[in-house]
């Protein structure tokens, strides 16, 4: 039998017991390391809500102390990901599409990815929501989209179209680009 015969039917065998199953970053057919997956409520790429910090260091990521203030809890820059460690667990993990594509199933996004099409994509999401004092929104990240009982966050880059009399929007412009995307351990 050739050596390619013989890694395609080591392929079939693993892929009949299911081995590889769970993965969270998407294989080309030449099993080269492709688009991270977002697993809703769990992962994003290679990044797990619940890791302990020494194996987020062993994913071989580049992890660097990130800008943005965590509070009481440690915010870092593992790889193209902001992750948030409550002890010594990883609480937060977000990616902004601009910087990293991603796919949900077999759908990919990017840059160019609308808060409409990352809600189909998503389980269960509810309409958009304020951040605390966000109002009027100002920048990406003062709107939210819960989906997935809220462990899952689209933050779009989400302006009002229509207010009501008492200031509140009534109508959500969802069409712009600038998406982050954020999972969470505990819901939002």
């Amino acid at each position: 039998m050739t050596h390619f015969a013989c890694r395609f039917g080591l392929a079939l065998a693993l892929s009949a017991f299911g081995c590889g199953e769970g993965s969270s970053t998407a294989t080309s057919a030449t099993g080269q390391a492709a688009i991270p997956v977002l697993v809703p409520g769990a992962s994003i790429g290679p990044v797990k809500l619940g890791m302990r910090r020494a194996e987020v260091d062993a994913l071989g990521l580049e992890v660097r102390a990130s800008p943005a203030n965590g509070g009481d809890a440690e915010v870092l820059l593992v790889g193209p990901y902001r992750t948030v460690f409550a002890g010594d667990r990883v609480v937060s993990i977000e990616v902004a599409l601009a910087q990293q594509a991603i796919r949900i199933g077999e759908a990919r996004f990017d840059g160019a990815a609308k808060a409409a099409e990352l809600r189909a994509a998503l389980p269960l999401c509810a309409d958009v929501h304020l951040a605390a004092g966000s109002e009027p929104v100002t920048h990406p990240g003062d709107s939210v989209i819960p989906c997935d009982s809220g462990t899952t966050l689209i933050k779009p880059a989400a302006s009002c179209e229509r207010r009501a009399a008492n200031g509140a929007c009534e109508a959500w412009n969802l069409a712009q680009p600038g998406l982050a995307l954020q999972i969470v351990a505990e819901p939002w």
